[in-house]
């Protein structure tokens, strides 16, 4: 039996016992009379009545408390309500009180409609989430932070390893990862005592951090072992970065309440590309430099050198940059297409497109193998082109088809590649709503001014647009408000091997939650189990991708992948 048709009698002992249940919960129950603008509190709970809050009695005034970087994702939330795109609205935010506290709230409600759509008043609740979300911070800080030096932890070293070994073997990315060990501390600690050793392991780490570009990333791995990741750096700039890391700990002695205490570090390095090695692989070969650094007489560089298959050679590279060159002028360059599934029914939703090159041989080169030297060339601007005409071609042959490309961080914010995707898209206006244009995170917290015009001029043109490798930059809540991107792609690396680590379990968790704060679809790369697909299925995934359902194939394969119980589906993601 619905509420409706309870007897009169009846519904208002439910009423009554509703509203006790929400009071007793602590929630405050609130009636917004949208035409008027006023707002009736209908009870005020035990929570409100030292926050004050029944006094506001307009909508106006209520809205003024609401933190400003909160305020218009509140908006959106009730206009998608109002506008009839959803049954209820739900959003969290912030209110700045008069005497300086700041609450975090949930705020639930529905409207009621008059016969003709319009809304007449908003019955809602608020709930008040401060200590949860307190708590929320508390967790994801212990996960990842080391609690003397604030800087991350081992574990979360560990993680941001495994995505740039990821990365490595995506792209033969050349990655360095350095233990720094502060030498002699345990006779520092011996004779002045835990506090000043204290102080000399927070000050070399702040040392470090001042040396550290955009990309890299450091932690504490031990007592006094601190680990870099470097991600983008040439050999010439890597060799002046270690000595500088030496320079910077000899430059002046650290102060501790002790005294004054002259240090050195050692160091150790293992570089890697992409040889099958694990993070603790390329953490254990760093730590066997470290102590052969410490036996030749401490404050060195010493670089491990690992039974490693030959690194790619000059002859190499030039062989590449030949094959890029030929590739670009006789229009070898082609796409290999791997499905991005629901995560519910795994329907194919779209396709990635990933580049090759065809070779003389018809043997293919994977993106990994040409685009580092493309980058070194400066011709990922004519690639990024070329393979967005390539997708825009078979968009056009294909209504039922939808394709996801990656922009290198070159053209974030390149005029002229918007120029030239405009012109191709005014050709056929309807490609647009079907093509998704992926921006990788660190590319757009390079500059995140720049990316978010430029999203919006994507968006502007009709395309969807997706945020890469989420979680491998950092994104704050700010930053994220910022960016008007459709979806985001949680990282490989976290969602790769999920169903085992509960610490990628913590982080992947709070990325969706961020994520659906947006209301953003979320696709997890790098899924190559049943286990980790159901458990992300679980957690509110929108989209899988990974091996687990196929690799990438060239067009002429498609139909064997969609003969794999997974018929192409279209018109699930909107760039509106």
């Amino acid at each position: 039996m619905s509420f409706e048709e309870t007897p009169l009698g009846q519904q208002d002992a439910l009423t009554k016992t509703a509203m006790a249940a929400l009071l007793a919960a602590g929630d405050l129950v609130y009636e917004w009379a949208l035409p008027s603008n006023e707002l009736h509190w209908l009870k005020a709970s035990r929570h409100s009545q030292p926050l004050g809050l029944t006094a506001h009695k307009h909508g106006n005034e209520f809205q003024r408390l609401i933190h400003p970087e909160d305020l218009n994702y509140r908006v959106d939330c009730l206009n998608r309500h109002l506008t009839r795109q959803r049954d209820f609205y739900a959003c969290e935010y912030r209110l700045c009180l008069p005497d300086g506290q700041v609450l975090w709230v949930e705020d639930r409600g529905a409207a009621e409609f008059d016969e003709y759509g319009k809304a007449k008043r908003l019955l809602a609740t608020l709930r008040f989430i401060t200590e949860r979300k307190e708590q929320e911070e508390r967790l994801v800080k212990l996960a990842h932070y080391d609690e003397l030096t604030g800087h991350f932890n081992i574990g979360h070293i560990r993680e941001s390893l495994d995505h740039a070994l990821a990365y490595a073997r995506r792209y033969e990315h050349k990655g360095m990862y350095l233990v720094v060990g502060i030498d002699n501390l345990s006779l520092i600690n011996n004779a002045l005592g835990n506090h000043a050793a204290d102080a000399v392991i927070v000050e070399v780490g702040r040392r470090l951090e001042k040396l550290l570009h955009f990309t890299d990333v450091m932690g504490r791995v031990g007592g006094d072992h601190f680990g870099i990741i470097v991600n983008h750096m040439n050999e010439r700039d890597k060799e002046a970065f270690l000595e500088n890391i030496l320079a910077c700990i000899n430059a002046a002695a650290i102060a501790t309440n002790e005294g004054k205490v002259g240090v050195t570090v050692s160091v150790g390095v293992a570089e890697y590309i992409t040889d099958g090695i694990t993070a603790h692989d390329v953490m254990s070969r760093a730590e066997v430099a470290l102590q052969a650094a410490k036996r030749s007489g401490r404050n060195c560089i010493v670089h491990y050198q690992p039974n490693l298959q030959p690194l790619l050679s000059n002859s190499f590279n030039l062989n590449i940059s030949e094959e890029i060159r030929a590739a670009l002028k006789y229009g070898r360059f082609c796409l290999a297409f791997q499905p991005i599934v629901s995560a519910k029914s795994h329907d194919v939703y779209f396709y990635e497109c990933l580049a090759r090159i065809r070779r003389e041989d018809d043997s293919l080169l994977a993106a990994g193998s040409f685009i580092p030297t493309a980058e070194q060339m400066g011709l990922m601007r004519e690639i990024d082109d070329h393979i967005a005409r390539l997708a825009i071609y078979e968009l056009r042959k294909d209504p039922s088809l939808r394709l996801a490309v990656n922009l290198s961080g070159f053209n974030v914010g390149g005029g002229s590649w918007l120029t030239q995707l405009r012109k191709l898209l005014s050709e056929t206006p309807n490609v647009a709503k079907r093509l998704i244009v992926e921006i990788t995170e660190t590319a757009a917290l390079s500059d995140i001014h720049e990316a978010a015009q430029f999203v919006k001029e994507l968006r502007a043109m009709g395309c969807v647009v997706a945020l890469d490798d989420f979680g491998a930059g950092y994104t704050s809540y700010r930053q994220l408000r910022m960016l008007p991107v459709n979806m985001v792609k949680i990282d490989g690396s976290f969602a790769n091997g999920v169903s085992t680590n509960v610490g990628n379990q913590l982080f992947v968790r709070t990325l969706i939650e961020l994520a659906n704060g947006f209301d953003l679809d979320t696709i997890a790369e790098c899924v190559e189990t049943q286990e980790d697909a159901e458990m992300l299925a679980k957690f509110g995934v929108t989209f899988l991708q990974g091996l687990y359902f196929a690799r990438p194939e060239l067009k002429q394969n498609l139909r064997a992948i969609e003969g794999k119980n997974l018929p192409v589906k279209s018109g699930l993601i909107s760039a509106s």
